[in-house]
Formats: C-alpha cells, sequence, structure tokens
C-alpha cells in the first residue's frame, strides 16, 4: 500500500520521497487521514507551522478520534505559545485514550507553569501509573522512539519542581 510505503520511507530518512509521495496521494485520496496525519507530521517535524495546523486539522475532519493529531496539535500550539490551545488538545488526546501516558504528561507540565500544582501533580501520577504496566524499554507510540524509562525520568524531573 502506497502509504505504508510512505511509512518506509520515512524509517529510512528519505522524507523529501516520502512527502513526494504523500502529496500525490493527498490528491487522488483526500479523504485519508493517515495521508493528510503523516503530511502534518512531517510539516510540524519540519517547523513548516502553518502547513503542519492545515495537514492535522483535516486529518481531525476525516478521524474527529486521532489521539496522535491532537497529540501534535498540542506540540504546536505550545511551539506558538498558545497554551489554553495546547491544553485543549492535549485534553482530547486522553478523552480519547485515557490511557496516553503522552497526553497526562503534558497536560500536567502545563498545569505545572500555570500553578496549578495538585492537577499537575495528578497527571503526572497518573503517567507513572499508566507506565506502571509496560515494559520499560518499550518505545511509547507517537513519542518519536522515546521509552517508557525516558518518560519516566521526565515525569520525576517534572515532579520534582513541583514540590
Amino acid at each position: 500500500h502506497p502509504v505504508d510505503e510512505a511509512l518506509e520511507l520515512i524509517s529510512q530518512g528519505e522524507i523529501d520521497k516520502a512527502l513526494v509521495l504523500l502529496a500525490d496521494l493527498a490528491e487522488k485520496k483526500p479523504k485519508d487521514s493517515r495521508v493528510s496525519f503523516l503530511l502534518g507530521q512531517i510539516s510540524a517535524d519540519r517547523h513548516h507551522l502553518s502547513e503542519a495546523f492545515h495537514w492535522l486539522s483535516q486529518t481531525l475532519a476525516l478521524d474527529p478520534l486521532h489521539r496522535h493529531a491532537y497529540y501534535f496539535l498540542g506540540l504546536l500550539w505550545i511551539e506558538e505559545g498558545k497554551i489554553d490551545e495546547a491544553l485543549q488538545s492535549f485534553q482530547k488526546t486522553v478523552y480519547i485514550d485515557p490511557n496516553f501516558a503522552l497526553g497526562h504528561f503534558y497536560i500536567g507540565r502545563i498545569y505545572k507553569e500555570q500553578g496549578q500544582i495538585k492537577k499537575a501533580r495528578q497527571s503526572l501520577a497518573l503517567v507513572k501509573s499508566l507506565l506502571g504496566s509496560t515494559h520499560l524499554s518499550d518505545p511509547l507510540a507517537g513519542a518519536e522512539g522515546m521509552t517508557a524509562q525516558q518518560l519516566l525520568t521526565l515525569v520525576d524531573r517534572e515532579l520534582n519542581y513541583a514540590e
């Protein structure tokens, strides 16, 4: 399948080739949310923010429960300094999937930055309990190769600052 081909190219670091393939697919299959999501993800990675917002919004129009599209939107909103929008996006990720540890992690960080320490601690504690059932060396879905152990280390750092 062409989307799998694009994923294979991305995994090999052939991002430009993947983009050509995906752009072609986006024209032929405008209703395929996987295509728009990958275009959004690549645009986000390259800091092409307006393109990333466009493709991720299109992904959500096609697939309103696409938690990773909301996750990337949350990261983009943080880059834009729009913390309320970021918080809403991350809250949607955990509404869609209550076990999505990365969503809870960013919610906790935002609460901490806003001085809502009690809420921050709740979210970060939830991350720890969610990760308790995973193998610590397993890469987390959507985390660019980050492992559960690395996320736990980040959580502990955030919790220490949230004293």
